[in-house]
């Protein structure tokens, strides 16, 4: 990932440019690899049952969500991408090729399975331009690639896995998520600090310029106190969300009146393993 912030801290009146030759590797270097990984194949089954109990037992950050078209968009993140690729085992991901046209930067990265030699794509783009068409400031043009580069890298992950590895540990992730939150919501009443966890997201989300007036909004709660642990763990979602290139508002959807809030998500979404 070093390349493309390197490209990104560009003036940011500049186009991204992909430098020449940094998306390509010898063939050559790859041989001890394939062969090395041939000769200690992955156990599947090994893999499922490690990646659960990993992801399961630190869920925060492990699922996005985000509105979109009236449902919730959920899928698992580029924490869980990583964390996949590390127990997969056996798995080259290439160097990111970026490229600009008209405003949005697009990012490509190829993932290879060395057992199989298969590789696979992942590509992700975000726009480097405001509602005003005018190009942002350089230190956001960098995040947006970074978090571009950061999502291509997760889709060609899951794709090379397969989808159906993560269906399930999005539920048992958000699952998880929400009973730790309870638990911790517990042990605030129990030493009578009441209402930190809520002042940790109002704290964070503000430098996001998200009030709290705009949380209880999304959450349709009056006050913190009605702010259940589902709707907690559905905020981390969107935490995570923000962190990989979505505008804040449009990960609570606050930008349109009629995106569903995050109560109204928890009875409505659907999920997604290549999309954000």
């Amino acid at each position: 990932m070093n390349g493309d912030n390197t490209i990104a801290r560009r003036e940011a009146s500049q186009p991204v440019v992909q430098p020449p030759g940094t998306a390509m590797l010898q063939q050559s270097d790859l041989i001890p690899r394939i062969q090395l990984a041939r000769m200690f194949p992955r156990d599947i089954d090994e893999f499922r049952l490690a990646l659960r109990k990993e992801a399961t037992s630190d869920p925060s950050g492990m699922v996005y969500s985000k509105p979109q078209g009236g449902t919730a968009i959920i899928g698992p993140s580029v924490r869980m991408a990583e964390i996949a690729a590390r127990r997969f085992g056996n798995l080259h991901i290439g160097e990111p090729s970026i490229s600009e046209h008209d405003g949005r930067v697009t990012v490509s990265v190829v993932a290879l399975d060395l057992e199989t030699n298969v590789s696979v794509p992942g590509t992700a783009s975000n726009s480097l331009v405001n509602k005003q068409r005018k190009r942002m400031s350089a230190d956001v043009v960098s995040n947006l690639v970074a978090a571009a580069a950061a999502k291509a890298k997760r889709n060609a992950i899951f794709s090379i896995i397969g989808k159906g590895v993560f269906d399930e540990l999005v539920g048992a992730c958000l699952a998880a998520e929400e009973a730790r939150i309870a638990a911790e919501r517990d042990a605030e009443r129990r030493s009578g600090r009441t209402g930190a966890l809520w002042a940790k997201h109002v704290a964070g989300w503000a430098k996001a310029g998200i009030r709290e007036a705009d949380l209880l909004r999304a959450c349709q709660a009056s006050t913190p106190e009605d702010v259940t642990p589902a709707m907690l763990a559905r905020l981390n979602a969107a935490v995570q969300t923000v962190r990989e290139g979505t505008p804040a508002r449009a990960a609570l959807g606050l930008d349109d009146n009629t995106a569903p809030s995050i109560a109204d998500l928890l009875d409505t979404e659907e999920t997604d393993n290549a999309s954000s």
